[in-house]
């Protein structure tokens, strides 16, 4: 054909089925003649089988999104509880509109590397998969190497750390404290993988506060 083989949706999961891919070789989504037929997904697959991987983040450009599974469907994952807020927290920064495929491209596509490698889970575990679409252009140039790669700095030490046991800690901002005693409420929501306790304590910055209680376990 003229393009080649879409190496995004020759992966085994959900390969030509229902829409999102072409069996035109002339076209620029062919899904090729089987899946896994090229070296490249053959390579992908394998290193996926030799390691335990728990996330993985697929880049491609362009567009300035993070997408997660399904990309067969557009609808969401059993796990969308901890894919919408990870990828919310992952892109705090760089503020990649996250979601979906449908919510954020407005197609399908089957075959994909993320739904490979969340949904097969027969040869191996599951891994959380997403895909940033990174930059405004196809063929980003060489000035946008280090804007695209500090753009993405948060958002890759995030993925590092939701493999552990890991949570965000939301508290509102209080400048004053108006009387002897003060309430602090805080929200404290895990977004990491691991299913471990976590621990909040308060260290007084000045001798001003006596006592900011002991340490309260979750």
């Amino acid at each position: 054909g003229v393009y080649g083989v879409d190496l995004n949706r020759n992966y085994g999961y959900e390969w030509a089925t229902g829409i999102g891919s072409s069996a035109d070789p002339f076209s620029d989504i062919y899904h090729g003649p089987a899946a896994f037929s090229e070296p490249e997904t053959q390579a992908v697959r394998q290193l996926c089988l030799e390691h335990d991987f728990q996330i993985t983040l697929n880049y491609h450009t362009a567009g300035n999104l993070l997408i997660y599974p399904w990309t067969h469907s557009g609808l969401p994952t059993p796990d969308q509880n901890l894919f919408g807020p990870l990828a919310q927290e992952m892109s705090y920064q760089n503020f990649f509109r996250t979601g979906t495929i449908t919510e954020t491209l407005g197609y399908l596509a089957n075959g994909s590397s993320d739904d490979w490698m969340y949904g097969e889970q027969t040869e191996k575990g599951r891994i959380f998969a997403m895909t940033p679409e990174l930059g405004t252009s196809f063929w980003p140039t060489i000035d946008q190497i280090e804007t695209n790669c500090l753009a993405t700095m948060h958002m890759n030490l995030t993925a590092l750390r939701a493999v552990h046991n890991f949570a965000l800690l939301e508290y509102p901002q209080i400048k004053y404290v108006t009387g002897q005693e003060q309430d602090l409420d805080y929200t404290i929501r895990r977004i990491g993988l691991m299913d471990e306790l976590f621990t909040i304590s308060l260290a007084p910055l000045s001798s001003n506060i006596a006592s900011t209680g002991g340490p309260i376990g979750f």
